[in-house]
């Protein structure tokens, strides 16, 4: 597809998370007509609701089927971070940071000995074996009944809710358009959507429909009559203000961890819980965060609370994403399911969707993460 033709497509993505402002930003630089309709739930937008970690060697699939996509989506983050705050000139905090993983078993430290040929496999990323001793004295804050832990070095993080807003920027002065509003219905001849329609009346034409509603896929399935099984997971995070020694690094436990965000405060997190639509935050999962966390950090006791939020991740059955071109439909795609690897794989859903699009090109092969699966 040449620009002249680009210029004349008018793509419409729906949501405006950190996937749908990547989809934006990349087909903006194609040259393509580009409208974001912005739901404006902010509040329950997962992502501004997380500690902003770019985490490749670790998740749903890796390793495995997900371990080269997982990468190509971290090289994508970072190869436009440069061209992101020249455009947006909204400081995210981009940066690489250090984690240590910490067991509290030899089965945990097992795992974690698995995780660390992951790590020694990779340009750019290093882990080393701790043990207990090793551990305290490196940080000395750390639990006395840790049996060992991997100290890691390569992942990125960035500030998420100025992240969001950067590369949402970045897509607007590039040349994408703002619609604020929730489709309500789309309007189409036979398999190929011509317009879509908003709950406020808006009617937008459309040439190429992309779906980056992160887990609000209900009412998209009901409209594009499709059954794609994504569903809302909460996941409660709080922002602490610690008493104790600050450290510039992250130390997890399973899915519990406390995050160094840059400055003074920490991310405590997390909490996964299926609740469908409920976004609040609640004193339960307050009250384990904070037990995980001097779990992990015994030094960690009564901290000054200074955010207590949550976000939903958008969950599929099997932990995977959905990607690529929609079954049954000639002109639409989706990208969502990212669970809490949603902000890692943002980028690359950004890059590749819009070379789908722009090629219609069959050498990306992306079968392993299509809708069709969950026939």
């Amino acid at each position: 597809m040449n620009s002249l033709n680009q210029l004349k497509q008018n793509i419409v993505v729906v949501g405006a998370g950190i996937t749908g402002a990547f989809i934006g930003f990349h087909l903006s630089k194609l040259g393509f007509n580009c409208s974001i309709v912005d739901p404006e739930t902010d509040d329950s937008r997962a992502s501004y609701n997380n500690p902003g970690g770019i985490n490749p060697l670790h998740g749903p699939g890796i390793p495995g089927e997900m371990s080269a996509f997982s990468m190509n989506c971290y090289d994508a983050h970072l190869e436009v971070w440069d061209e992101i705050n020249h455009l947006a000139e909204i400081e995210f905090n981009g940066r690489i940071n250090t984690r240590l993983f910490v067991a509290f078993s030899e089965d945990e430290a097992e795992q974690l000995k698995q995780m660390k040929l992951l790590y020694d496999n990779v340009n750019g990323f290093s882990a080393t074996w701790l043990d207990q001793q090793s551990i305290r004295e490196f940080d000395s804050r750390v639990s006395v009944d840790v049996v060992g832990g991997l100290l890691t070095t390569g992942n990125a993080t960035v500030n998420s809710e100025k992240y969001n807003r950067a590369v949402l920027s970045a897509a607007y002065k590039l040349g994408s358009k703002r619609v604020v509003g929730k489709v309500s219905a789309v309007h189409h001849d036979g398999n190929n959507i011509s317009h879509v329609r908003l709950d406020n009346g808006h009617k937008i034409a459309c040439d190429v429909l992309v779906i980056a509603t992160g887990p609000w896929m209900e009412k998209i399935n009901n409209i594009l009559k499709l059954s794609i099984p994504v569903r809302p997971v909460r996941g409660e995070l709080l922002l602490i203000h610690p008493s104790t020694q600050k450290t510039k690094h992250d130390v997890t436990w399973n899915h519990y961890g406390i995050y160094y965000r840059g400055d003074d405060y920490l991310w405590v997190g997390g909490t996964f819980d299926d609740v469908a639509y409920n976004c609040r935050a609640t004193a339960s999962g307050r009250d384990a965060m904070l037990a995980k966390a001097k779990y992990i950090i015994p030094e960690l006791t009564d901290p000054l609370i200074v955010k207590h939020i949550a976000g939903l991740r958008p969950m599929t059955p099997d932990g995977l994403p959905v990607f690529g071109k929609i079954p049954g439909w000639s002109n639409a795609y989706i990208a969502t399911g990212g669970g809490g690897k949603g902000l890692l794989l943002s980028a690359g859903f950004g890059k590749y969707l819009a070379k789908l699009i722009s090629t219609d090109s069959e050498r990306y092969d992306f079968q392993f993460l299509s809708s069709g699966r969950f026939k």
